[in-house]
């Protein structure tokens, strides 16, 4: 076998483990089959990988779950409240996937204070 195919076969492979890796753990791969280059020989880069990462925090489910539970409990004006303002949309079903952390993380947040005792519209208590 001819030595440069051999490289060339070499270096192709490893640039395609090192994308492979990448895309497994979420990095970015900047190798290319050319990173290493013998003297006479060309290299193609390779193949470049799309990989998806799912947004981290809460899930559309659990957000739901928030909502729901802070409906049932303090009203459907509260859950309401909380998807226009946090979710800045008018409906559940409109909120986008990078808002269902923020959204159930203000339902849960609004529901345990509703549940200490505190409201829109109640005085604060100073201790007086």
């Amino acid at each position: 076998m001819d030595l440069n195919k051999l490289l060339e076969a070499i270096v192709a492979h490893t640039a395609a483990l090192t994308a492979h890796t990448a895309a497994l753990t979420g990095a970015k791969s900047t190798a290319t089959a050319g990173d290493t280059k013998a003297a006479g020989t060309t290299t193609t880069k390779a193949a470049g990988t799309k990989t998806t990462t799912k947004p981290k925090g809460h899930t559309k489910e659990e957000m739901t779950t928030a909502l729901t539970e802070l409906k049932e409990g303090f009203g459907a004006e509260e859950a309401k409240t909380i998807i226009k303002d946090v979710g800045g949309v008018d409906k559940l079903g409109q909120v986008t996937d990078d808002k269902f952390d923020a959204v159930c993380k203000a339902a849960v947040a609004r529901k345990a204070e509703l549940e200490n005792g505190g409201g829109a519209g109640e005085p604060e208590d100073d201790g007086l």
